[in-house]
């Protein structure tokens, strides 16, 4: 989603992006991705309210969150399956 999204957010379309942030919204919060969640919740809200002055760092910054989740989220899988909860 990201990678489609990128050539709207190069174009400061950001309304364009409602959709893929309301949809990685939800998914990252079901997967743990808390931070990525968070951004992807803050930049629909804003840029729904028509604030794009700092769009695209905003995005820069969401895509950061996005592959900190991709590097994380397989560890924190296998510690999950490891030591499941009592």
């Amino acid at each position: 989603m990201l990678r489609d999204a990128a050539p709207a957010a190069a174009a400061n379309n950001f309304r364009e992006l409602l959709p893929m942030l309301h949809q990685l919204k939800g998914t990252a919060a079901t997967l743990g991705g808390v931070a990525l969640a968070a951004q992807a919740r803050r930049l629909e809200h804003q840029f729904k309210e028509g604030r794009i002055e700092t769009g695209a760092a905003d995005f820069k910054l969401l895509e950061h969150y996005f592959v900190q989740f991709v590097a994380e989220y397989p560890g924190a899988v296998e510690r999950a399956i490891t030591f499941p909860p009592v």
